[in-house]
């Protein structure tokens, strides 16, 4: 089985950053880590670029690059909680909270990675935000709508 650095891998087969794969993995609940080693060692809990990936693991994210292509062009591109509810076919009102919460903390602090210019007490549904992905947003939607259907029961 061919082994290789991830790092190499990445730069040579896929788009994006280390982390920008970190992000698409945890959007899409994908177990890249199955695939990778680090010597010895054990894995840590993300992706890191000195890991090793195996064939099989290569195969599935070449398999996944043309997804891989739109989440990351979705993810740097401005965009405000009225697109990515259109994109999503969601209501804004249930987009923007989420929106919201990953941009700013509940006090008001600009959260990383999310880049938008507006401040905290103007943030609208109409407010910019980048290095955020519409797909995260949908996959926070529907945790929240899992653990509201658990606790309904």
């Amino acid at each position: 089985m061919i082994i290789t650095n991830f790092d190499k891998f990445r730069e040579q087969e896929l788009v994006g950053t280390n982390g920008v794969i970190k992000k698409f993995m945890r959007a899409f609940e994908l177990e890249l880590l199955i695939y990778m080693s680090n010597g010895d060692k054990p894995v840590g809990p993300e992706v890191s670029d000195y890991y090793d990936i195996n064939e099989v693991g290569q195969k599935h994210l070449l398999g996944l690059n043309s997804e891989l292509k739109v989440f990351r062009a979705d993810y740097h591109k401005g965009k405000s909680a009225y697109y990515i509810a259109e994109r999503l076919d969601l209501s804004v009102n249930i987009v923007y909270p989420y929106v919201k919460n990953r941009t700013y903390t509940k006090e008001g602090v600009s959260c990383g990675p999310v880049r938008t210019s507006v401040l905290f007490k103007d943030f609208s549904k109409a407010s910019e935000v980048s290095y955020l992905s519409s797909f995260q947003i949908l996959r926070d939607i529907q945790m929240d709508d899992r653990f509201y259907k658990l606790r309904k029961k």
